[in-house]
């Protein structure tokens, strides 16, 4: 069995050879942050540092706290608004563009919606270049 791992192994070099920057990346950026953070939720934590482990005693306050799930309720409310809006507006806006029977009237909303996109695109890319030009 282990023989056949290394003839794998062997054959896809280049593939895990491409991808390690990108775990790298993932390990560093998200993994790591997640178990400090997780691990500081077992600690009194102050702007120094660590004060000592404490055990659950912070999810006691987290959970006793009658904000805690106001938060959670608005939390949720929010981001089913935020979803709803922004899959059922752009999905009702295309059937209706669909549906109109003008070629020219068409192309011209289609052209109305989609230009600001494409000039908030072109006026970062022209600050970005007057701010890197070297003159």
């Amino acid at each position: 069995m282990t023989s056949k791992f290394y003839i794998n192994l062997r054959k896809s070099y280049i593939f895990y050879l491409f991808i390690t920057p990108a775990m790298i990346y993932f390990l560093v950026f998200v993994v790591y942050p997640l178990i400090q953070g997780l691990l500081m939720s077992f600690q009194n934590f102050g702007l120094l540092g660590s004060k000592g482990y404490i055990g659950l005693e912070n999810y006691r306050k987290l959970f006793a706290d009658p904000f805690f799930y106001q938060t959670i309720w608005n939390t949720l409310i929010v981001t089913v608004g935020i979803v709803a809006a922004s899959v059922l507006i752009p999905i009702i806006i295309a059937i209706a563009l669909d549906n109109l029977l003008l070629q020219k009237v068409k192309k011209f909303v289609q052209t109305t919606i989609y230009v600001p996109f494409l000039f908030s695109a072109l006026i970062i890319i022209g600050i970005y270049i007057n701010l890197l030009s070297p003159v």
